[in-house]
């Protein structure tokens, strides 16, 4: 099992290595499909929480994953499916996301002089999940998405681009704020 400073170095890790291939997942566009949106448990049915959203995000974007469910290697196979075979394209042991459960933790601890004291930190522990893409299985298949393109294809910005050009504003980019300023008129 991984040390607690492994799973934040792990975690920076891959954060690091994702910006520098150009994931940026708040580029992602928005989909109508019900089973897309914010990285859910297939079990609990509720939104992952923490640093785990961005994980996901992370590894949906590099594998070209379009569904919001995920879940264990277990979790899948209580539900009569079973995980595709890692294509060879991918590194052993990155077909899956390593996610982290935070758990709260308080301990009581007596000093030299007999007091007590209490610490609180967090137990982290990690845990391997897997995309309804990455599976097989009635079950796993109703929780894909079938009306939208794979890989989440961008949409056409041109036509609110042309918008904006044909107002004629002063816009400028640049400087830490956005704002108008109406003395010099520009944006």
């Amino acid at each position: 099992m991984p040390s607690q400073k492994q799973i934040r170095t792990d975690i920076t890790n891959r954060i690091v290595e994702a910006l520098e291939d150009n994931l940026l997942p708040w580029r992602r566009p928005w989909s109508v499909s019900g089973n897309t949106g914010r990285p859910s448990n297939l079990v609990r049915k509720e939104p992952y929480t923490g640093v785990n959203p961005l994980l996901l995000e992370l590894h949906s974007l590099r594998h070209g994953l379009n569904s919001k469910w995920f879940g264990t290697f277990r979790q899948w196979s209580d539900k009569g499916c079973m995980v595709k075979q890692r294509p060879k394209d991918v590194k052993s042991g990155h077909w899956g996301c390593r996610i982290v459960f935070a758990r709260p933790i308080t301990k009581e601890t007596k000093k030299a002089n007999g007091e007590t004291e209490e610490k609180s930190f967090f137990m982290l522990r990690t845990f391997t999940v897997f995309n309804a893409d990455q599976v097989e299985g009635d079950f796993a298949e109703s929780l894909q998405v079938h009306d939208e393109p794979a890989n989440g294809n961008l949409p056409d910005f041109q036509p609110a681009e042309d918008l904006i050009a044909a107002t004629e504003a002063d816009v400028r980019h640049g400087g830490d704020q956005a704002f108008y300023k109406p003395s010099e008129d520009y944006i």
